[in-house]
């Protein structure tokens, strides 16, 4: 089944079949004639359109919404299973359909100890969310009181949670539940460029902290501390630039700009922005500018401005990538007394794209300053969405004075900590060496994941090793059942994810991703990971490691029941990195079954010195995030064609962001570069530069085809460092033929400047 990536008010959406649209129906849980207890999975017609439950949505023959008769959905909450939602889709013809919400009636309690939700989500992304007032009976719902309720859907999903109150148990019901099923939304990508031109305020007025802009139909929105000026300009404009003032303390806030795009709030990737910044008069002061763009809270890319040279054009991000989609973007000068920076942190010209969204977040936890400093913790759950397995693990915070780094650390054999430190008081010196392991998992299930979307987990490491045995230090695992059958990796062999461990040879440390195979024994390849391959010196006495940013992936591929697993391993002071790449992983449980991000720790790491808390073996951990990466790129118009030729289509790795001969180069660039994709020996014909008599002839070849699907993007620079690339303006172009399908295009620039070039091919097709 061919799956259509689409989007409405920047929410993703995926069609697997579409009706006819305006078929209107009302679900009112008349026919519901059973105990309430053997109503799950009900199911009702009206007006030829099928109503479906499932999950923990049952149903009652006794309660009522607003002018009902008689019976209602009903979501009972005092088992511990009440927590999974309860779900409703329909069916028209026999296949899912689109539906907007003409009415809705919800009586909800939660007494305080849960807040009761329903969602409208299509294909997992929320497009609505309705928080029912409690205690009051059944309100009803419309969009004449909550307009994104017009935006189609294909699931509701209705959350309560788990009640010691009995006298609750039966006030979550839905009833009168009126949709109308809704046409197939088309996603249209639309640029934009923002350039202040139209604020004639002035920048201290409290509505210039909210400017709106629109250019092309899409609306900029800024917020926080970020206002406008009429007196400054970027490279392109006229007047006008965004103003970010540094001399009052309120000024720390950081300023902010959304994208709007048919009155909803849209995903959008920054093509170029002009950004000035100054540190501020000394120039040493503690001000320090940065740029930032976020995507559901997870910092995507950062820019650090050049200080103190006027607006600069930035194409790059100094940190990831600037063609990440986004949602926000954060700008933050910092704070200092002198009011001589107060005019000098300004952007102009922010030229963006709109997009569809990039991924959804199952879990994002850092500590910040939550973590009491120097102190035994065993981790507050609730505020983070989490519950136990049932285990006694602390981990230590970390972090010797408030406001200091917290992470958590889990070293046994790590001595003397102090007393009354920790969570629910440590009554003595206490060492943590020996405590057992512990297990705890996020109480909320990720959903299946459609085909050629990827599960992602990133978080900051830092490895203390021994050497003195085989030890593991944590796992962390997709499991479909959040509970004490999850408790660790491999405790069933269905989860999906990895373990690290130490080693006894004190320079390796070794991962597995398959739960059966302690130490990568078996599968290849072996992960074992030199340290001194990151960079860190195994000859210090604790074998410290450096800090490490660690991402591991796990792509559901088209072929049933298996993934493709990756990680990278960086390390950030020494720039040295070890990956391993697609390996491939059968787990038709996850494939198959929604999943909850479980995180375990063992007990089997040797104590080293309990005494004296030298050579423990442990880890420190920080800034976890579980994702899931949407909307793969679309595959470029002409790409079939191109894998029929050499007989790969529909082989695993022959995607156009793959790389089926493993040289290297993508399929997508193989493609553009009249490379061979199934020959490491021929990746095509990559971009050649020569210099003659002050002119630059730059040669590549591009496919003749219009309809190829993908674009070629030539770009320069005359500073590597401090300014981003550009698109060329050549002095001239000539093309001669290079063979049937491409031709070879020389372009010409004269200039007397340093410039450094470079290429990207990418898909045009929408």
């Amino acid at each position: 089944m061919k799956i259509k990536q689409l989007l409405l008010g920047g929410l993703l959406v995926s069609a697997t079949a579409i009706q006819a649209a305006g078929v209107s129906a009302t679900f009112d849980w008349e026919e519901f004639a059973v105990n309430w207890w053997e109503g799950f999975g009900y199911m009702e017609t009206n007006n030829g359109i099928v109503m479906t439950s499932s999950g923990r949505a049952t149903g009652v023959d006794g309660g009522d919404g607003a002018g009902g008769n008689n019976g209602a959905a009903l979501k009972v909450d005092y088992d511990p299973q009440d927590a999974v939602a309860g779900e409703f889709t329909f069916q028209e013809n026999g296949a899912d359909t689109y539906f907007v919400i003409d009415s809705i009636d919800i009586s909800a309690f939660g007494g305080g100890e849960y807040t009761p939700t329903v969602k409208g989500t299509a294909d997992g992304a929320v497009v609505w969310t309705i928080v029912p007032a409690e205690g009051v009976g059944f309100t009803t719902y419309t969009p004449a009181g909550m307009s994104s309720l017009t935006n189609p859907v294909n699931k509701i999903v209705w959350h309560t949670g788990v009640s010691t109150n009995a006298g609750a148990n039966y006030q979550n019901q839905i009833d009168n539940l009126s949709i109308t099923t809704a046409d197939e939304p088309v996603f249209q990508e639309d640029t934009a460029v923002f350039d202040w031109e139209e604020f004639d305020g002035n920048w201290w007025d409290l509505a210039s902290y909210s400017y709106a802009e629109t250019n092309n139909g899409i609306v900029m929105q800024a917020g926080g501390r970020a206002t406008a000026s009429s007196g400054g300009d970027g490279p392109g404009g006229a007047n006008g630039a965004a103003l970010k003032a540094a001399y009052e303390a309120n000024d720390q806030e950081p300023g902010t700009f959304e994208i709007y795009k048919d009155g909803s709030k849209s995903w959008f990737v920054v093509e170029s922005i002009d950004i000035e910044a100054n540190k501020g008069n000394p120039p040493e002061s503690t001000m320090n500018p940065t740029v930032t763009g976020y995507a559901a809270g997870l910092v995507q890319w950062v820019i650090e401005p050049v200080t103190n040279a006027g607006l600069v054009t930035y194409t790059e991000a100094t940190s990831g990538d600037l063609s990440a989609p986004i949602e926000k973007v954060v700008w933050d000068v910092g704070y200092h007394s002198n009011p001589g920076a107060t005019f000098n942190n300004s952007i102009d010209n922010l030229n963006i794209r709109t997009v569809q969204p990039a991924l959804e977040v199952i879990y994002n936890w850092n500590l910040g300053a939550f973590w009491t400093p120097h102190a035994l913790y065993s981790w507050n759950l609730p505020t983070y969405g989490m519950d136990l397995l049932n285990f006694d693990q602390y981990w230590w915070s970390g972090g010797d004075t408030e406001g200091s780094p917290t992470v958590i650390k889990h070293r046994p054999g790590l001595a003397d900590l102090p007393e009354n430190g920790g969570f629910g008081g440590i009554p003595s010196d206490t060492n943590v060496g020996g405590l057992a392991n512990r297990g705890v998992y996020v109480t909320e299930p990720a959903r299946i994941l459609d085909t050629n979307e990827t599960l992602r987990v990133t978080y900051d490491w830092k490895m203390f090793v021994n050497g003195s045995d085989n030890g593991r230090f944590i796992d962390m695992f997709f499991s479909t059942t959040g509970n004490q059958s999850a408790k660790r990796f491999g405790e069933t062999g269905t989860e999906l994810g990895f373990a690290w461990y130490q080693t006894m040879n004190s320079n390796d440390v070794a991962i597995t991703f398959a739960a059966d195979d302690d130490y990568m024994a078996v599968t290849p390849p072996v992960l074992r990971i030199p340290l001194t391959d990151l960079g860190i010196d195994v000859g210090t006495e604790d074998h410290d490691g450096d800090e490490l940013a660690v991402t591991y992936t796990a792509k559901k591929t088209t072929v049933p029941d298996t993934w493709l697993c990756s990680m990278i391993v960086s390390n950030k002071a020494t720039a040295m990195s070890y990956r391993v790449e697609d390996v491939v992983i059968e787990n038709a449980a996850a494939y198959n079954n929604p999943i909850y991000f479980c995180i375990y720790t063992a007990d089997d790491l040797s104590d080293g010195d309990s005494v004296s808390g030298a050579n423990p073996a442990g880890y420190e951990i920080d800034n976890l995030a579980a994702v899931i990466l949407l909307n793969p790129p679309p595959e470029p118009e002409g790409f079939d064609a191109f894998l029929e030729e050499y007989g790969i289509a529909g082989e695993p790795n022959s995607g156009a962001f793959e790389d089926f001969d493993a040289d290297g180069v993508l399929n997508l660039y193989e493609y553009g570069w009249a490379g061979n994709p199934t020959n490491p020996a021929d990746v095509g014909v990559l971009p050649e530069m020569t210099v003659s008599n002050g002119v630059v002839y730059y040669t590549i070849v591009e496919l003749t085809d219009p309809l190829s699907g993908i674009s070629y993007n030539l770009l320069t620079t005359p500073d590597l460092v401090n300014i981003g690339f550009t698109p060329a303006a050549w002095d001239s172009t000539n093309r001669t033929p290079h063979d049937a399908m491409y031709d070879a295009v020389t372009r010409e620039l004269s200039t007397s400047d340093r410039l450094f070039f470079k290429t990207t091919v990418t898909t045009n097709t929408p």
